[in-house]
């Protein structure tokens, strides 16, 4: 790699018009749709090229599954589509669906039937 001085380097952007500013931060977490990714310690920086703002983030990583809610109701209504009465089954299914009811139907009477 290049050895390259940071003070050089800042010059560059700035005559680029990218400004950067870092930003003091104890936690940054990114929730995604099953997903949280949790950074603690972060370096983060804020990159200003012309107005369009970007984030650069660098620290200790971590990322965790976000756990399915289940609703009671959704447990019920497959109870009766299926005539499955193992709610931890039908729990199971819908976890591995993501949530789905129509696939966790689908699913469900596919393994009776076989």
């Amino acid at each position: 790699m290049f050895n390259i001085d940071p003070n050089t380097i800042k010059q560059i952007a700035q005559r680029l018009g990218i400004k950067t500013n870092e930003i003091r931060a104890d936690k940054v977490t990114i929730e995604g749709k099953d997903f949280v990714i949790i950074i603690d310690n972060p370096t983060v920086v804020e990159i200003d090229a012309k107005g369009v703002k970007q984030y650069q983030i660098s620290g200790d990583i971590k990322i965790e599954n976000k756990e399915i809610e289940i609703a009671q109701d959704d447990i019920d209504f497959i109870k009766n589509e299926t005539g499955i009465n193992d709610e931890e089954k039908i729990r199971n299914t819908l976890k591995e669906c993501n949530g789905d009811i129509a696939l966790a139907i689908k699913k469900l009477k596919a393994n009776t039937q076989s």
